[in-house]
């Protein structure tokens, strides 16, 4: 008896903390099953638990993938990679040389995440 008791006790209070939560997923549920939506979603859109995306992150991600794959490849002049500030100012230096196959924008991406990772 006492375990019936308790048991309805615990589901009585987590009812009682609950509405908020039941709340925004019966919102997020109204709104998956309504058709009235268009499929598209704006860029600024904002979702519970998921931070916005910093731009600067971003750049910088995409700079090292570039280096990684059309500088620091297997086959690439630099097959070793750029791991040290010496080589990151070498390569820099090529890359505002244009020795390198990258579009403007790459360029950007790529001197941006040296900068930023060797401080070069």
């Amino acid at each position: 008896m006492r375990k019936v008791v308790f048991f309805a006790a615990v589901t009585a209070s987590l009812s009682l903390t609950a509405p908020p939560a039941q709340a925004s997923g019966s919102v997020v549920a109204l709104a998956l099953q309504s058709g009235s939506q268009s499929g598209s979603q704006g860029s600024n859109t904002s979702y519970p638990g998921i931070p916005p995306r910093d731009p600067a992150v971003e750049a910088h991600n995409r700079g090292k993938s570039l280096v990684s794959r059309k500088i620091g490849c297997k086959k690439c002049v630099h097959s070793g990679g750029v791991k040290d500030a010496v080589v990151a100012r070498t390569v820099a230096d090529q890359v505002r040389g244009g020795e390198f196959d990258l579009k403007d924008n790459e360029r950007q991406l790529v001197l941006f995440y040296l900068t930023k990772r060797f401080g070069i």
